[in-house]
């Protein structure tokens, strides 16, 4: 897929000096944002090692996950709420101390869900030290909230609902954190109670199915612990 380039490395730069003036204390930097893809830094000093004197983990993770925030913001533009909803890291080789690159692909931008995979090198000697794989919600715009609730009739909350378990994976179902992070990044907690509303006047009317350890519940409107939500 042909991805374009809505904001270069020195603004996405500028922005985050802006909007997030501490994340470049800890050594990371934006090298280039191309069609689909990103490159980072991190100069791993003494603080980001650990005994042997190797870059430690949280360091490398933290490399991929800023990686995936940059290459997406690269895409998208001025979108801060952008929120990781699932990162998983695999550690390849022990890496010396000193500049490590991460190199960022955008696999998926869509509307709602960005998904990257990033090849982390040592500058040093060259070899692949660690390879992640990120899944990001992106926030709707006001327009796209608007145009949800005008085109379906029904309320954002439960328009995100029907959106997100559609386009779940067949089989799949997604949680109630998947839609609160998706109508509201920042202060996701406190969706959670509007969510549960919402599900359960789509489930009452049979537009969805609420779950409780995979299985449908017997009284949507009366169901205790952890549940997700489901085709109906």
């Amino acid at each position: 897929m042909d991805y374009s380039v809505v904001m270069t490395a020195e603004e996405v730069t500028t922005y985050l000096d802006d909007v997030f003036p501490e994340w470049s204390s800890g050594g990371l930097g934006i090298k280039s944002i191309t069609p689909g893809w990103a490159e980072v830094t991190q100069e791993a000093g003494k603080n980001n090692l650990r005994p042997g004197g190797t870059v430690n983990g949280p360091t490398l993770f933290t490399l991929a996950d800023f990686a995936a925030y940059a290459v997406i913001l690269g895409h998208v533009g001025q979108q801060a709420l952008a929120v990781t909803t699932n990162l998983s890291i695999n550690f390849l080789r022990k890496a010396p101390p000193g500049a490590v690159v991460g190199h960022c692909r955008l696999l998926k931008l869509g509307k709602r869900l960005a998904v990257t995979d990033c090849d982390i090198t040592s500058v040093e000697t060259g070899e692949l030290i660690a390879q992640a794989h990120a899944t990001y919600s992106l926030p709707p715009t006001k327009a796209q909230e608007r145009a949800m609730s005008e085109d379906t009739g029904i309320d954002p909350i439960e328009a995100a609902i029907l959106k997100l378990v559609s386009e779940a994976p067949e089989g799949r179902s997604i949680s109630p954190a998947d839609v609160a992070k998706a109508i509201d990044p920042e202060r996701f907690n406190r969706k959670f109670g509007h969510v549960r509303q919402a599900a359960i006047r789509l489930a009452v009317e049979g537009k969805v199915t609420i779950l409780r350890k995979g299985k449908p519940v017997e009284d949507p409107e009366n169901f205790k612990g952890v549940w997700r939500i489901g085709r109906a």
